[in-house]
């Protein structure tokens, strides 16, 4: 079928529909390309470290295919993808502080390469008197991540708001570099 034509005479309108899979007769949607989308699209969604230099990235990717991460160009480690889209990975060995550069790549199926790149700066926490108890937020962070990883629930992003309403005007807003108190939780809590 020939594609709309646009009001007044102007270019085609492309059309969009979903694929369908015949077996699950379920439509699935379409990328910008017009092919069926993979689901999660690579991202990382948190940097985590401690006082100690322990490292932790995180992110969504396309399931069965592994991730790939540098450091400043330098390969630093890969990590499988779960069936959710979820991957985790902790370098193979310790960075120092300092700005750098984070790259995570994963190889498709046609070998078709996706990847992406954001500054990340490791803080010092010695250095800045920033220890147990604190915390500095990275790009991708927000409350509700800081208190899964360190609550174990999300939504405890309550207590962090509060313990830190002084540096923080609204709980969605939270910036690459501010400090936040992690306050001590009721056992229970």
């Amino acid at each position: 079928a020939a594609p709309a034509a646009a009001p007044g005479g102007a270019a085609p309108l492309p059309s969009r529909i979903a694929a369908v899979d015949e077996d699950a007769a379920a439509a699935a949607p379409l990328d910008e390309a017009g092919a069926p989308d993979p689901g999660p699209r690579l991202s990382i969604d948190e940097i985590a470290y401690d006082e100690s230099g322990d490292v932790d990235f995180s992110g969504t990717a396309i399931p069965g295919v592994p991730v790939v991460a540098y450091l400043d160009g330098r390969p630093i480690g890969s990590a499988p993808v779960a069936p959710d889209g979820s991957w985790r990975l902790a370098p193979e060995a310790a960075i120092d502080p300092g700005l750098y550069s984070i790259r995570i790549e994963q190889a498709g199926a046609e070998g078709a390469l996706s990847e992406l790149e954001t500054p990340f700066r490791f803080a010092d926490l010695r250095r800045t008197g920033v220890a147990e108890g604190l915390t500095v937020v990275q790009v991708g962070s927000n409350l509700w991540r800081i208190a899964r990883r360190v609550y174990g629930a999300g939504a405890h992003y309550r207590e962090i708001y509060a313990a830190n309403s002084d540096r923080i005007r609204d709980p969605d807003l939270i910036f690459p570099g501010q400090i936040l108190i992690l306050p001590e939780m009721a056992a229970g809590g």
